[in-house]
């Protein structure tokens, strides 16, 4: 049996298990054909986004692998062992599904993304982080670890070389993003300029208005080449891939949530050429708006089946 195909069994007995929610929105659309590099990398085994209501509850012993589990909006509690946590936005779990877990909503919607994973080297990241600390973060919005979380649920399930090898990479960096946030001491914390998190919060805030790198310096009282160095040494990109994060992030939630036509998404979050536009979502999200809208009013007519 496939691996993938193997996983898919499990998650299907963890269905029946679980009568007060319903995982079947996960089950990959396509088993895999790739085992032999499966073997090798780390892979995605299944994903999904969904809203759990107050009454749902799931438990993942059943299955064998790992799992990310990211919130978007509301609120969550995962019970573990006699401790239990609270989640909300911005908050990234990671977790061995074998260890028992026991997760539900707080809020009458918890908005959640789930990330089903495995491969030989999980385990080793997952025993380093618990070594250090319970292995639950909070991820900046927009923020490197963000992004790469968004293009790995982006990819679907694998079905080429190509998208193995590129889940494998983005997954990888993912874990070694978590791993090295841990070992920041809080001096280096301290020495980040305080000009960079202003300029974050900016970015943030008001994605929509047109920027000049030189006018921000001249703002911030800081050397444009400087800026853009020091900004990429502490985020880890760029201070204008930043910003095109935060308006992809903002549109796709437009996306989501209204009837825009896509032009005047792109305009709203401060990208009015709509071809330009179009490139930067279709680049980070691997597909372009329209038809990320189609695939998200889909997922939602089949959400509201359960």
């Amino acid at each position: 049996m496939q691996v993938t195909e193997l996983f898919t069994s499990q998650l299907e007995n963890a269905i029946k298990k679980n009568p007060h929610g319903n995982l079947s929105d996960f089950l990959p659309d396509i088993h895999d054909s790739l085992p032999e590099i499966q073997e090798n990398l780390l892979y995605v085994c299944a994903a999904g986004r969904r809203t759990l209501h107050q009454m749902q509850q799931y438990s993942f012993s059943e299955l064998d692998g790992y799992m990310f589990l990211f919130t978007h909006s509301g609120q969550g509690i995962i019970e573990v062992a006699g401790d239990s946590r609270n989640l909300q936005r911005g908050d990234l779990l990671f977790w061995d599904c074998q260890d028992f877990i026991q997760m539900r909503a707080l809020t009458a919607d918890w908005n959640i993304d789930m990330l089903f994973f495995n491969g030989a080297a999980v385990t080793t990241y997952y025993e380093e982080i618990c070594k250090i600390t319970f292995p639950l973060f909070q991820i900046p919005e927009s923020s490197l670890p963000e992004c790469r979380f968004t293009e790995i649920m982006a990819l679907g399930s694998v079905i080429t070389p190509h998208h193995a090898f590129l889940a494998n990479k983005l997954l990888t960096n993912l874990l070694s993003d978590l791993i090295t946030s841990l070992h920041i001491s809080d001096d280096n914390a301290k020495a980040v300029p305080v000009y960079i998190d202003e300029l974050k919060k900016l970015f943030v805030s008001h994605c929509e208005s047109d920027y000049s790198m030189d006018e921000l310096a001249v703002r911030f009282n800081v050397n444009r080449y400087r800026m853009t160095r020091e900004f990429a040494q502490f985020v880890g990109m760029t201070p204008l891939k930043f910003l095109n994060n935060v308006r992809i992030e903002k549109a796709r939630a437009l996306i989501e949530s209204t009837d825009l036509s896509i032009g005047a998404v792109g305009t709203a979050v401060g990208i009015p050429n709509s071809t330009h536009f179009i490139n930067l979502f279709k680049g980070k999200l691997g597909m372009t708006p329209q038809v990320y809208r189609e695939g998200y009013r889909s997922f939602r007519e089949i959400s509201k089946a359960y």
